[in-house]
């Protein structure tokens, strides 16, 4: 009874959140890299590369509500915003050398080398086009979201994101050579879309287990 109403209430998180522009717009976004593979030829490096410089745009703007929402002075709305681009940066740097010694094909490259190659393979294989509009679109859902107040802070949304990114993508990734590129990257284009659309039940659930809250909220 107890597994039957939790899936439920996944449901209907996920009904809430297909039925938002910015769900959609992550459901879009995820998808992708399906497209890549079939248009472009991208393999499964591309698409890690392409989650990963993903959820970069997502930090820059989760970083721009970050500053919007801290009160105080100018230098106070930029020193919490730097901080956690050090933190975070340091988190997506070594994710980064993880995909790519896992998935990168250069062998021996030494970690200062790792971003140039990055970039090479989103210059090469055309990511850059469609991260282009995702951070122009992205851009704009952000300047919607900044009338209103946060539902979740954007640093706790922020870091819930990676790690969402670093387990789907790497485990994805693997899938993905041993079953094959097509294959691989439409399941792993599912389980990353099921666990961005879930993202805010996971941080009211983190709400929850702060000392002091009460019941986290329901799903919007």
């Amino acid at each position: 009874m107890q597994a039957e109403m939790d899936g439920r209430i996944v449901l209907l998180h996920l009904r809430q959140a297909l039925g938002r522009p910015d769900g959609l717009f992550m459901l879009a976004a995820n998808m992708l890299p399906v497209v890549g593979v079939f248009t472009a030829g991208w393999d499964a490096f591309s698409v890690v590369v392409f989650y990963w410089c993903e959820t970069l745009i997502v930090a820059f703007w989760s970083l721009v509500r970050l500053g919007a929402a801290t009160k105080g002075n100018i230098l106070d709305k930029l020193t919490q915003p730097l901080l956690v681009t050090l933190h975070a940066g340091a988190f997506m740097y070594v994710h980064l050398i993880l995909i790519h010694s896992a998935f990168g094909g250069h062998p021996g490259a030494s970690f200062g080398a790792v971003p140039g190659l990055v970039f090479a393979r989103v210059m090469e294989q055309g990511l850059w086009v469609p991260l282009a509009g995702l951070f122009a679109v992205r851009g704009i859902l952000t300047l919607f979201e900044l009338r209103t107040p946060p539902e979740s802070h954007p640093v706790m949304g922020l870091y819930v994101r990676i790690v969402v990114m670093q387990l789907t993508v790497i485990f994805g990734g693997f899938l993905a050579f041993i079953i094959g590129t097509v294959a691989g990257v439409i399941l792993l284009a599912v389980v990353k879309s099921v666990a961005d659309l879930l993202a805010e039940p996971i941080i009211a659930w983190l709400r929850k287990m702060e000392p002091g809250n009460a019941t986290p909220p329901g799903p919007r």
